[in-house]
């Protein structure tokens, strides 16, 4: 697979801190197919197509704080924790997908199942997230593997509850790698191209703290 550097997930969750920022992440090459470029397996896509792939890469990372909520809440039947994790992963493109988690003073990579199990741990007896403004950060480029990568930036509102009271909040803007793939479906006189959206790794660009 083509990837110049691999994005990271920096979760920031347990600082008393009003700021917080981290270092941008790298860019992915564009997809246009130029000749004597040196990047190959370039490709554009029509605006038409980018605005029903943001839809889609928004209506996933909307399902995935669904499920972070519902993990979370330790209200939550055992049975439906399980079912969301699983449901959850199947988000990802494969479980070797990574979350990096971080407070004030560490980072510690997790696995995207690991780091679904662990949010059980977390001292809220809920949590809400929402989502808002995705845009494709990044370029699109095709790897060796026939799927298209790019980066996602999209703003998320996490805040933590207990005793129906907020006592932690932030907003972080964050860029979530997707990985694209095209498939087709026969329908006997023609032939569609369908797109379909998995996440992958996903990195902190900017956090403000504001509990």
């Amino acid at each position: 697979m083509y990837k110049s550097i691999k994005t990271s997930i920096l979760i920031l969750l347990f600082t008393n801190h009003i700021y917080g920022q981290v270092e941008d992440f790298s860019t992915k090459d564009s997809l246009k197919l130029l000749a004597g470029n040196n990047i190959k397996n370039q490709i554009s896509l029509d605006s038409s197509l980018m605005d029903q792939l943001e839809g889609r890469a928004l209506l996933k990372v909307q399902s995935l704080g669904d499920y972070i909520q519902l993990i979370s809440n330790k209200k939550s039947d055992v049975l439906d924790i399980d079912d969301s994790i699983n449901a959850a992963c199947k988000l990802f493109i494969n479980e070797d997908s990574e979350v990096h988690v971080s407070n004030h003073t560490s980072i510690n990579r997790r696995k995207i199942r690991d780091y679904f199990k662990r949010l059980r741990l977390l001292k809220f007896e809920k949590v809400e997230v929402l989502w808002s403004k995705v845009y494709f950060a990044t370029d699109i480029y095709k790897g060796t593997d026939g799927n298209y990568y790019t980066n996602i930036e999209i703003e998320q509102l996490f805040r933590g509850i207990t005793d129906d009271k907020i006592i932690y909040e932030d907003i972080t803007i964050k860029q979530v790698e997707v990985v694209i793939s095209d498939y087709t479906i026969d329908l006997g006189n023609e032939k569609v191209t369908k797109w379909d959206i998995k996440l992958s790794d996903i990195g902190v660009k900017q956090t403000f703290f504001e509990k």
